[in-house]
């Protein structure tokens, strides 16, 4: 038997069964809320615009991060190669209905959703997204497609603004 400071005698062994209890529960704390985390927050790969381009079958359906030069316009919201694309196939088609400026119902209207977007019109952007190599984007012009974006990032103005 051993003396707690309380004066309340205890054996060893319950003593060890409540040490290994506490124990328990602050594993079992650990690893639930790493699990809800993971499960929260997908993990995305950073990847270039020219890489989805090229290797599209080894990132389709896949949650990425990807920067470029965004295009806000009627029949054109892309993110391209560069600042003035010779090609649309240099550009990836976004989705600007499905992401962070989408109404409560996870949808918005075209209109609504462009106003929210012409903000980057002609500005370097990073997304987070999930690609679809089989979304070639308006009158399948493009060489696939982010949609589900989550996030969006002003990297750079171009100069004079």
């Amino acid at each position: 038997m051993i003396n707690n400071f309380d004066g309340i005698k205890k054996t060893t062994a319950s003593s060890a069964r409540e040490a290994y209890a506490v124990f328990l529960v602050i594993v079992l704390s650990w690893a639930f809320s790493t699990t809800s985390l993971a499960a929260a927050e997908p993990e995305s790969k950073w990847v270039s615009v020219i890489n989805l381009i090229a290797s599209p079958e080894r990132y389709h359906g896949k949650l990425v991060h990807v920067t470029g030069w965004a295009t806000i316009s009627f029949e054109d919201t892309a993110l391209c190669l560069s600042e003035k694309p010779a090609s649309t196939k240099e550009c990836l088609w976004l989705e600007i209905t499905e992401g962070p400026f989408a109404l409560s119902e996870g949808q918005t209207t075209y209109p609504k959703a462009e106003a929210e977007w012409k903000k980057f019109h002609n500005q370097v952007i990073t997304i987070q997204g999930a690609f679809d190599m089989r979304n070639q984007g308006h009158m399948g012009a493009f060489s696939g497609a982010i949609g589900r974006i989550s996030k969006v990032y002003l990297v750079r103005r171009p100069r004079g603004e």
